[in-house]
């Protein structure tokens, strides 16, 4: 018998106040097949940069980034391949970007790759980008992008403002208030 993850066990700062942080972190448990979580690099305690991020998630398998806004929404992208400072493009047709609380109010959502060649960029100076047009972003220390959808596919139609907050769909960028790294566990 499958032993059932404990999702009071999980920490994260990031969904700690939320009303529906055990529901969210079920879906991400489900969205993966894993068991756990593990975090690996918070930002606020690790430090804001690459190389704080690439020495802690470097070489670990699967991760799950989530970020927080400075608007509160929550949202992030799926990695089943390693991050590894190669300074490249990295093809995972596993990868996943998620939205779990965002301006429209809408449940948590995944949104597939649809151009695996561009599903990561693994550069050993910047934080986790996922997508060749860089559909999420970040740029240590205050540069944070989403330019969804690119590589990923928009099932909500809801452009990139389903990350930024932005009610005019026109900015890119956004503040991060929080990310969080997971390990994922089988």
């Amino acid at each position: 018998m499958t032993k059932k993850a404990k999702t009071e066990d999980f920490d994260s700062d990031i969904l700690r106040n939320c009303e529906l942080k055990n529901n969210y972190i079920k879906i991400l448990l489900e969205w993966t097949n894993c068991k756990k979580l593990e975090l690996l690099y918070r930002g606020t305690r690790d430090g804001m940069s690459g190389d704080a991020f690439h020495n802690r998630c470097n070489n670990k398998g699967q991760t799950i980034c989530l970020f927080q806004n400075d608007k509160n929404h929550i949202f992030g992208g799926y990695a089943s391949i390693d991050w590894q400072s190669s300074n490249s493009w990295k093809s995972d047709s596993n990868c996943f970007l998620f939205t779990l609380t965002n301006m429209y109010n809408i449940e948590p959502t995944k949104f597939p790759n649809s151009d695996s060649s561009y599903s990561i960029n693994d550069n050993s100076s910047t934080g986790p980008a996922f997508g060749g047009g860089y559909d999420i972003q970040i740029y240590f220390p205050s540069a944070h992008y989403a330019n969804f959808p690119h590589s990923y596919t928009d099932v909500l139609n809801k452009g990139k403002s389903i990350f930024t907050g932005d009610n005019n769909n026109n900015n890119q960028k956004f503040n991060l208030k929080e990310i969080e790294i997971f390990k994922l566990i089988k």
